[in-house]
């Protein structure tokens, strides 16, 4: 996603990174400690210990595992009108063929730069 963001110079552009405790190394400090991998000001960052932000995904992307590493697509009129986010209008993820992920949504960092970009034009 990083690089995407490099990629794609808008103001536009607003990301958020939910950092989940997925696994048992997963915790405030080092998600803190990864957060400040993250420097474009672009984006803003958040830390879910519950995985109440995860189960909500889950649930809009009809996912039987958890949302972890996945990449949401919203252009300027989306808005949330229920407890669950709405779905995107485009996302993808990096979780293995093992998972039972969709491969035909596996990240692809130019298709989702094209996805942001034709989204960002919407404006």
């Amino acid at each position: 996603m990083l690089d995407v963001f490099k990629q794609v110079n808008s103001a536009k552009l607003t990301g958020f990174v939910v950092w989940l405790a997925v696994r048992p190394i997963d915790n405030l400090s080092a998600a803190q400690t990864e957060a400040k991998t993250v420097t474009d000001p672009r984006i803003r960052e958040y830390w879910n210990e519950d995985l109440s932000v995860d189960a909500a995904f889950m649930q809009t992307l009809n996912l039987g595992r958890t949302a972890f590493d996945t990449y949401l697509v919203y252009g300027p009129q989306s808005k949330w009108l229920a407890e669950a986010p709405s779905p995107p209008q485009f996302w993808m993820h990096q979780r293995s063929a093992k998972s039972g992920a969709d491969e035909s949504k596996h990240l692809n960092a130019r298709r989702l730069k094209q996805a942001i970009e034709a989204l960002l034009s919407q404006r």
